[in-house]
């Protein structure tokens, strides 16, 4: 049996004899109320459905990890993981894969599954849309490993539902690399997430308008299946909404929240707040357990977006459908990690008003706990209003906390001081990457490298602190292309004055609003002078920038040390502090133009390329182990693409990446 061959488990053969071992418990069905896959969707939870087949299916990836978590035996799963993608060229191996393929796309049925696609509604950038559901997804069921785990199993991409609208259901090789790869990345990472078990390609084609401007192209059918403990979302409970008086959108099941909002969240509250029914009194005080798990997954959504503020990485599409009851990462989209440091960086091409830009995530997330706590109000004691302030409250607060925690981390300081003061410290950092163009990931990896300060008198910054951060800065020339703003001077200026003639026309319409247009003007004004900058100019504005900063950093460490010192040597006390910095700062993250090789790499055929990359971001922290390896913060080579297995994950990118867009 070849290296990458798949064994069998015991002395079962075949795919179905391998994935019949899952113990499917599908609760979620039991619990709550379930229709016809014709509809309606009326007082329903979930809708049932079927998987349409695909051609030829085909397994590009997986994740032993995370086929592990849904009872797939250790060693049938890290197999699949090594043959996925390769071609081996034995017959056997090369059926059994392709069995694999059919169940993991939903051209066969896993046993066990129950397929159902889930109904909920949202806020879409602000606006209450009705009626959205599960388009593209599909509930299979939810598996017991051997830790007595419940795992949800859902298919992306599988065909059309109930809830599809005008769609086909599918997904596509590109997106779904994506997804795959960034639910992935983002668990080495340490950020909550959902999973990604399998990539499965097709020949199967759908038609796509990649860029929204007319050039449909015929694309590969592809279908990922992800994994989390529920998929259940805020938008979920929003299915009893009344009529919005803006977009006169209502949720499907208005006027049924009496008897139907209690079950779903005496369902959620009994499966994954166990802790709040036991503490609030039971089944008898059950309001009193509504109010406390609303204050917990407020808490745990304030703490999830302080760890996407802390590894720079934007969602895109934030509205309330996308927003875990768990505090997880949901639904990757148009997401995106940021290079240079751009405080109104927006990952979504569509995002035309910058809602979801990164500085917004914190004020957007806060707005959905609201919202929730509006969903869940006719089950709650007492005024809504004060539910969601204390929601609100209960986001921020946890925000705050984890947010200063990990940048402490993040800066190397061991032992905490002022919050104010450290909160201060870490916001001018960010203050002086924004003013240099540094890259977000590459700034903070190369503090690690800045000398520690000697006990005694604070010592100025030297060329040795400063060199490593100035490595990392964009050049004039890059930092001018990506100040341009997106729409003409002109343009804004007429739609200002739209907004001024016609105030708040332009936020209901295009959900633009006039602080973002007048942002934009200032960045008219940014642009320009950035065009008259030169390279020197600009490395001594940086000099100065950073020598600045580093004064205020230094003499902080040194504090540090001296309140942290329990005896132990100067040194041991710089080499921990270096440990931990890079344990909280990755040397690399899935950026775009890296994706984007992958995703042409894999479109060519080569779908090695995805496990390749797979394997390597799962070990975000690590250092190089090639010695004489190339510098983290050396651009990648411009004009043509890398070859994925020579590409620096830790590269600022090249040129030809400014361009690409995501949507």
């Amino acid at each position: 049996m070849c290296q990458g061959s798949v064994p069998p488990p015991g002395e079962a053969t075949g795919a179905e004899a391998l994935f019949g071992q899952l113990k499917w418990d599908n609760r979620s069905l039991a619990a709550l109320p379930t229709g016809a896959a014709e509809g309606p969707s009326r007082g329903v939870c979930f809708s049932r459905a079927a998987p349409e087949p695909l051609e030829a299916p085909k397994l590009v990836a997986c994740s032993a990890q995370a086929l592990e978590l849904l009872g797939v035996p250790h060693g049938a799963a890290a197999a699949l993981e090594r043959a996925a993608g390769v071609d081996g060229g034995n017959e056997s191996d090369d059926q059994l894969l392709g069995e694999v393929a059919s169940l993991l796309s939903g051209t066969r049925l896993l046993p066990g599954a129950a397929p159902a696609a889930h109904c909920y509604c949202g806020h879409q950038f602000g606006h209450f849309s009705g009626q959205l559901g599960d388009g593209a997804t599909m509930y299979l069921g939810e598996c017991l490993n051997a830790r007595g785990e419940r795992w949800e199993l859902q298919f992306k991409g599988a065909g059309p539902t109930l809830y599809s609208r005008r769609g086909d259901g599918r997904k596509v090789l590109r997106s779904s690399i994506r997804e795959f790869l960034c639910s992935e990345h983002m668990h080495a990472l340490g950020v909550p997430t959902t999973r990604a078990a399998s990539l499965t390609t097709s020949d199967t084609r759908v038609a796509r308008d990649k860029k929204y401007d007319g050039d449909v192209t015929m694309e590969r059918a592809s279908v990922i299946t992800r994994v989390a403990p529920t998929f259940l979302r805020f938008g979920s409970f929003e299915i009893f909404r009344k009529r919005d008086p803006v977009t006169g959108m209502e949720g499907p099941s208005v006027g049924l929240e009496s008897e139907l909002l209690p079950v779903m969240l005496d369902y959620v509250a009994e499966s994954f707040f166990p802790d709040m029914v036991a503490q609030h009194g039971g089944a008898g005080n059950k309001p009193a357990v509504y109010a406390a798990m609303l204050r917990e997954v407020s808490e745990r959504t304030g703490r999830l977006v302080a760890a996407w503020q802390c590894v720079g990485w934007c969602h895109g599409v934030l509205n309330t459908d996308n927003m875990s009851i768990l505090g997880l990462t949901i639904d990757y989209g148009p997401f995106g990690f940021m290079d240079r440091f751009d405080p109104a960086y927006v990952c979504n091409a569509s995002d035309s008003g910058g809602r979801y830009e990164y500085q917004s995530q914190p004020r957007v997330c806060e707005w959905n706990c609201r919202k929730l706590a509006e969903a869940w109000g006719p089950a709650l004691e007492g005024d809504v209003s004060e539910h969601a302030d204390a929601a609100a409250t209960a986001f921020t607060d946890a925000f705050e906390a984890e947010y200063l925690r990990r940048m402490r981390l993040k800066l190397g300081l061991l032992a905490s001081e002022d919050d104010e003061a450290d909160l201060a410290l870490a916001e001018s950092f960010l203050d002086a990457m924004a003013a240099s163009g540094a890259d977000f990931t590459n700034a903070f990896r190369v503090l690690a490298q800045v000398p520690a300060p000697a006990a005694g008198e604070p010592e100025a910054p030297s060329e040795a602190h400063v060199a490593p951060l100035l490595g990392v800065c964009a050049s004039a020339e890059a930092m001018a292309r990506a100040a341009k703003p997106s729409l003409p001077e002109e343009r804004l200026q007429m739609l200002l004055q739209v907004e001024q003639q016609n105030p708040g026309i332009l936020q209901a319409r295009l959900g633009v609003t006039p602080e973002y247009i007048l942002g934009e003007l200032r960045r008219h004004e940014y642009h320009a002078k950035l065009l008259e900058r030169s390279d020197a100019d600009k490395a001594a504005e940086d000099s100065r920038i950073w020598t600045k900063w580093l004064k205020r950093y230094l003499e902080r460490l040194q504090r540090d040390a001296e309140s942290a010192r329990d005896g132990a040597a100067a040194s041991a006390h710089a080499v921990k502090r270096r440990e931990a910095m890079l344990a909280a700062n990755p040397r690399f993250i899935l950026r775009n133009y890296v994706a984007e090789e992958c995703i042409r790499r894999a479109e060519q055929g080569d779908y090695a390329a995805v496990g390749e990359l797979l394997e390597r971001l799962r070990r975000p922290y690590d250092e190089p182990s090639v010695a004489g390896s190339e510098s983290e913060s050396a651009p990648a080579p411009a004009g043509a693409y890398c070859t994925l297995s020579k590409l620096k994950l830790d590269s600022m990118p090249p040129a030809w990446a400014e361009t690409l867009a995501v949507s």
